[in-house]
């Protein structure tokens, strides 16, 4: 899991400008600011990355349960 949570965190600094150090697995979409577009980019781009297709993933707050999510994808 720590190379996703890695691949996730440049994904969210490139394309929002987050401080990778910000972005723990205990972190809320909330706190981080990222909305529903910014997932669908971040899915977006991993799905590309990975080859995996994601979903709409149901109720997941956390960095760490969106990686769980993608972890299960794989």
């Amino acid at each position: 899991m720590d190379d996703l949570l890695e691949l996730v965190r440049t994904r969210l600094s490139e394309n929002l400008g987050l401080d990778p150090a910000s972005i723990q697995p205990e972190s809320t979409f909330e706190e981080l600011d990222i909305d529903s577009l910014d997932m669908v980019e971040l899915s977006s781009d991993l799905e590309n990355e990975l080859d995996i297709t994601l979903a709409r993933p149901g109720d997941i707050s956390t960095i760490g349960e969106y990686l769980d999510y993608v972890n299960s994808r794989r």
